[in-house]
């Protein structure tokens, strides 16, 4: 689906395991599309929850869905001492769908994530829950590549700071859900 829905558009995202039990669910706004794909936009109180966990978000952020690619980049503008300021999870593709509140996006979360931290070098992290999951889930071996593979290049451009992992990037769009709230 090619997402052409109005900024501010409310989007549900939706993670789940190779299994299809729930993971990861949020709800965020649209807030529109580039070069590097579509951007979701969360406020500060944004409520993130998975069975048996609910956590709030501090702090403004984006989650960049590229269009063709098995991952999803949670982006913040700054990363203070410490905090998050990218955390990429390795996935299959999203797809999105429209419902009758705004749009549903889904997909597979495949353990992997690249996590940069402020002050801090970027790292893959979550390896032995790749490993784990790789026997309990029987991913296909062509899957352990792709996201093997897509997870080392996206630390590479994580330390790089290539587009979309620069402060300006994610700053625009930041900008626009402070417009939209």
């Amino acid at each position: 689906m090619h997402v052409t829905q109005s900024p501010g558009t409310p989007v549900h995202v939706n993670f789940t395991k190779w299994d299809g039990r729930e993971h990861w669910q949020s709800d965020g706004l649209l807030l529109g599309t580039d070069e590097y794909g579509v951007w979701v936009g969360f406020s500060a109180d944004t409520e993130f929850y998975r069975p048996g966990r609910r956590v709030t978000a501090k702090r403004d952020h984006t989650l960049l869905f590229p269009r063709d690619e098995g991952w999803v980049g949670r982006l913040y503008d700054t990363g203070p001492e410490g905090l998050i300021r990218y955390y990429i999870d390795l996935s299959t593709v999203p797809a999105w769908a429209a419902t009758d509140s705004g749009l549903t996006v889904s997909m597979i979360d495949l353990d992997l994530d690249v996590v940069e931290r402020g002050g801090q070098a970027p790292y893959i992290d979550d390896e032995d829950e790749f490993l784990e999951h790789q026997v309990l889930f029987g991913y296909p071996d062509e899957v352990v590549a792709q996201v093997r593979k897509d997870a080392d290049g996206l630390l590479a451009d994580v330390k790089a700071a290539r587009a979309p992992f620069r402060e300006d990037v994610v700053r625009r769009w930041l900008e626009v859900l402070r417009d939209l709230s």
